[in-house]
């Protein structure tokens, strides 16, 4: 009983080590989860994005114990309305599909078993509706979240991720002169704030 029991404490202590000293510098991640798509106020009401399921994957590279970097792809297959005013009436438009392509910087508060995280992205966002009307709407967009990595061994764990999105539908810049000297602006802004939450699996190398 007492070799048994020494024998797992080794193998425990082994993982330990094997997390602190080997921690592998690529992993890939499969996801999906719900999507939050939001809505537009407009002139004629109330622009509506159903709430969906989305999916994704994730490439990410270890750059040491804290920072990382990361591409990412998700997908949305959804539908747009539209409420009216006045009187509150919904009317079905559309089937439309979101997709968000983003790379991240990624912050680790701790390696090992478990990782939390926290991470920035930046990069585009398109709306494609099937729709002869109108046409595909891309536009520069970044995003905020975090999540954390739980790995059962070195190689293969589970990832747990909320993310706050938003594409930039509007931008604008400025050059200004006065007596001091000369400066610059530039402002973005979005009138649309999608969310994501999600869990996959993670792989690592």
């Amino acid at each position: 009983m007492k070799k048994i029991l020494i024998l797992f404490i080794s193998l425990f202590i082994l993982s330990q080590m094997s997390f602190a000293q080997k921690a592998p510098k690529i992993d890939i991640s499969v996801m999906g989860g719900y999507f939050f798509a939001g809505y537009i106020y407009t002139s004629a009401g109330d622009l509506n994005i159903k709430n969906d399921a989305h999916y994704g994957v994730a490439m990410s590279y270890n750059i040491d114990r804290r920072m990382g970097m990361e591409i990412s792809y998700n997908y949305s297959p959804t539908s747009m309305s539209l409420k009216t005013y006045p009187g509150g009436f919904t009317k079905q438009l559309f089937n439309v599909s979101i997709h968000y392509i983003q790379g991240a910087a990624l912050y680790y508060a701790k390696r090992g078993k478990v990782q939390p995280y926290g991470l920035f992205s930046i990069g585009a966002a398109w709306i494609s509706p099937d729709s002869n009307i109108y046409s595909t709407e891309v536009r520069m967009a970044f995003g905020i979240g975090g999540g954390v990595k739980i790995f059962f061994n070195p190689h293969i764990g589970l990832r747990l991720q909320g993310r706050l999105l938003a594409p930039l539908f509007y931008s604008g810049g400025a050059i200004f002169c006065g007596t001091g000297g000369c400066g610059w602006g530039i402002s973005a802004g979005s009138y649309l704030i999608q969310g994501e939450i999600s869990a996959g699996l993670v792989f690592a190398f």
